[in-house]
């Protein structure tokens, strides 16, 4: 019902680029990720100084293997929101896809740099650690990670990889 109603509202007003990524949101979650990318790309288009819609894009584009054009809209989010610990993220996943593990560990931390919290960051930049022979390192940031969780809440991920530095 929603994929339905959210075709209509783009189509009664082909301008509006929210509509737009509500309607790639709703295609996306239907298994629809084609079809939730061309919205999006026209959210874009429409809207190009939304970061929001940008960070979107590259994470759908990544989710289908699409990295060269996912790097390019994380660029462009970067480049409209430097302080997007979101976006650092995401770019830190888009250039651990294209085989830059230095680089991702140092958009990760620029994510981190601006939110020390974000779960997602500490927790990739940790398999990145360890998956590069630096457990201490790695130990560091998964302290970090469990800390952000109420005693009790830790994914079992964290505490496998907490695990594996300690070891």
């Amino acid at each position: 019902e929603a994929e339905r109603c959210l075709a209509q509202a783009t189509k009664t007003c082909p301008v509006d680029a929210e509509a737009r990524q509500h309607f790639a949101e709703a295609l996306w979650q239907r298994g629809k990720p084609t079809d939730a990318i061309a919205q999006l790309e026209e959210a874009v288009k429409l809207d190009g100084e939304n970061g929001r819609h940008f960070i979107r894009l590259a994470e759908m584009q990544l989710a289908q293997g699409q990295v060269t054009p996912a790097r390019r809209s994380i660029d462009q989010a970067i480049d409209l929101d430097p302080k997007s610990p979101e976006a650092w993220a995401v770019r830190g996943q888009v250039v651990q896809r294209q085989n830059q593990p230095h680089q991702a560990i140092a958009d990760f931390n620029r994510a981190l740099s601006i939110d020390p919290g974000n779960q997602a960051a500490l927790l990739a930049i940790s398999e990145l650690y360890l998956t590069h022979g630096q457990p201490q390192r790695a130990l560091a940031h998964l302290q970090s990670l469990v800390d952000t969780y109420p005693d009790g809440g830790e994914p079992t991920r964290a505490l496998y990889l907490l695990g594996l530095a300690n070891t």
